[in-house]
């Protein structure tokens, strides 16, 4: 006879598996009931950031990187993908930097990175870097410029090379003369000055300022300036500007003479640079024709 069951005070059944799950669940998930999972650390060494070249200048430059782990630090560098030279670091870090020093201007250096941390290491790949121009290779493209007629690239470079050697007579020189030819005539006098008192013996930047006092104009000075440059070479050519010679500041003598008046004094400049000459002072228009005279010599030897 079958039993009847009275469901009404029966207990209902429950999956035996459900609190298997649950306590996985707590167990691995944390699955609320106020647990957190325990923070992880990296198990890979490796850069996260970098490299990156600051500093950079004629002859060093600062590599620096980031890892995810404290790791030590290595630069290999060298003109090619060999290398052959290194800079290395023992301290555990995540953020690297090596400096490189020594390094020759104007180059173009390879490097690679390294990271290490026991037994992990890792590399980045195959970099450039190119070091900045230092005061002489300035000075030289300076002058190129300044030969090609370029000048104010020639006074920006003389600029740079000065940045690199504030105290450089050479560099005070090439920027008198550049800012002279764009007619910055009262700062190309102060450089002229300056490259003088920096030690700077040559006729040179004494020529400079007998042209740039002759335009400005102080006679006096021009006058001045331009007797030196002839006592110290009386054949002068300017180097970098052929056209402009002792033949020129016997011209600025002749200009700056008249100007003052000085007609006896302009006539010996003018028979210096034409013997054949057929000034004569008792002529009534001599003052004018001695004008003309200078005026027409400007023409054959205005350097400037």
């Amino acid at each position: 006879m079958l039993e009847l069951i009275d469901r009404r005070n029966a207990m209902p059944s429950r999956n035996p598996y459900v609190g298997i799950g649950l306590a996985l669940c707590l167990l691995s998930l944390g699955c609320g009931g106020g647990g957190s999972s325990s923070p992880t650390t990296p198990s890979t060494l490796a850069i996260t950031s970098g490299p990156t070249v600051s500093e950079l200048t004629d002859n060093s430059a600062t590599v620096t990187w980031t890892t995810n782990m404290e790791s030590e630090s290595r630069v290999d560098y060298g003109l090619t993908v060999s290398y052959g030279s290194s800079e290395t670091s023992k301290a555990m870090v995540t953020s690297h930097a090596i400096s490189l020093t020594g390094l020759s201007s104007s180059r173009t250096y390879h490097f690679m990175i390294t990271s290490a941390a026991g037994t992990e290491s890792v590399n980045s790949l195959d970099q450039l870097l190119t070091t900045e121009k230092d005061y002489a290779i300035l000075l030289s493209e300076g002058w190129s410029a300044f030969e090609d007629a370029e000048y104010e690239s020639a006074e920006s470079l003389f600029l740079q090379a000065l940045d690199k050697n504030p105290t450089g007579a050479q560099g005070k020189h090439g920027l008198a003369w550049a800012q002279a030819l764009q007619d910055e005539l009262t700062t190309a006098a102060t450089n002229f000055l300056a490259a003088v008192s920096l030690g700077l013996t040559s006729a040179h930047p004494l020529a400079g300022l007998a042209a740039v006092y002759r335009d400005v104009p102080e006679y006096d000075l021009a006058i001045q300036y331009a007797l030196d440059a002839l006592a110290l070479d009386s054949d002068y050519q300017f180097s970098h500007n052929s056209n402009f010679d002792y033949n020129d500041l016997h011209l600025i003598l002749a200009q700056c003479y008249y100007a003052q008046g000085e007609y006896v004094s302009a006539q010996t400049e003018v028979d210096t640079l034409n013997p054949l000459n057929t000034l004569d002072p008792e002529n009534p228009t001599y003052v004018r024709n001695l004008l003309l005279e200078i005026e027409s010599l400007g023409d054959i030897h205005g350097g400037w």
